[in-house]
């Protein structure tokens, strides 16, 4: 046990080398936030098996999930991942970072040891770390939009910036939400009942964190089918806890048992010092409304985003379109044996069919 938890702390690589050891191509770029955080941008600016490919390349932007990073999408290969198979059709594809992670974790003038480097949630991720990043992304293409691939958090966060700056919509071709995290009222964390208010009541904080990315065994190990729940678990241990997941966890935990979509509640005293009411605001998702439907993928068997979750979010969002697929736990959206088959190509489908479209 020892040995194995050693190799798994020890033998490191980076999301980068893991596409450069598949023959990608591999950029990385650095972007500051309006409020001096410095993210890190992968990107793929084409594939060893792309074949005509569009001038200039459509883009797709990628945003990871709460415990992860731009890796977690790159972690299962070529053979089902979805960057690669999205690089391999044509598309020029970018893979943000939130504040905070392994890959972001600088700050003009903060140090993460400091308390003040945590004061954030996915409220802040989706107003300054999103706007930031695709902005950057459509200055450096010289493109007007893009399409947008988010996970869990990543949907999360999609839903923060167009509810709060709606001028985005105009920038998003196409939305792809998976295992969208909004409304969770029976959400189940599987972290027990006092672990939960633990986390409620604790400080905001960096717990464990590992700052070194991911086993270079694992993007081969994981991109073996029979061994993607394996990997699942072993991502999840590899990635630990840190403080940028414990204020997040603090505000999906505050929507637990809720019927709302709503702003984080620093308590009556501080909330109206910020909202000017006691308690926090829902976001105004009425105001989300892209150039197209949102795709929303959920599963009957996510007990973290369940069916009636999104259902409700389907409810409160103009125009969407649902897309169910049986049997995915949460995590399983990103690393099911047959997560290629059955979510990420007929993403790259969509994506392709909105693109034939509007250059018939």
């Amino acid at each position: 046990m020892f040995i194995g938890l050693f190799l798994v702390y020890s033998w490191y690589t980076s999301g980068p080398e893991i596409l450069a050891s598949y023959n990608y191509p591999v950029e990385e770029h650095s972007v500051e936030t309006t409020d001096n955080y410095i993210l890190k941008l992968v990107h793929i600016p084409n594939s060893p098996n792309a074949r005509n490919a569009q001038s200039p390349k459509p883009v797709v932007f990628m945003m990871h999930g709460m415990s992860g990073s731009s890796d977690s999408y790159l972690l299962i290969g070529p053979s089902d991942g979805l960057p690669y198979l999205l690089a391999d059709a044509g598309f020029d594809v970018w893979l943000g970072n939130s504040r905070g992670n392994t890959y972001s974790r600088l700050h003009k003038y903060m140090d993460p040891k400091h308390k003040s480097f945590w004061n954030f949630s996915w409220h802040e991720m989706g107003t300054r770390d999103l706007p930031a990043s695709i902005d950057y992304v459509l200055d450096r293409t010289s493109q007007r939009s893009l399409h947008y691939v988010g996970y869990s958090q990543g949907a999360t966060q999609f839903l923060v910036m167009l509810s709060m700056r709606p001028e985005y919509n105009e920038k998003i071709k196409t939305s792809h939400l998976t295992a969208p995290a909004a409304f969770l009222r029976n959400m189940s964390t599987g972290l027990g009942s006092i672990v939960e208010k633990v986390i409620l009541a604790f400080d905001d904080r960096e717990w464990f964190s590992n700052r070194h990315g991911i086993p270079s065994w694992a993007s081969i190990f994981c991109s073996v089918r029979p061994m993607k729940s394996i990997c699942a678990a072993l991502f999840m241990m590899v990635y630990g806890i840190n403080g940028d997941q414990i204020s997040k966890l603090k505000h999906y935990l505050q929507l637990k048992g809720s019927s709302r979509f709503c702003m984080y509640d620093h308590g009556k005293k501080t909330n109206r010092l910020i909202y000017g009411s006691s308690w926090p605001p829902d976001y105004p998702l009425k105001y989300v409304k892209p150039k197209s439907p949102i795709n929303l993928y959920y599963s009957s068997s996510d007990f973290v985003v369940s069916e009636e979750n999104v259902l409700l979010l389907a409810e409160k969002l103009s125009l969407c379109e649902l897309h169910h697929i049986p049997y995915y736990s949460h995590i399983e959206f990103q690393f099911a044996r047959a997560v290629g088959t059955t979510l990420n190509r007929p993403i790259v489908k969509l994506i392709s069919k909105y693109e034939t479209d509007r250059n018939k």
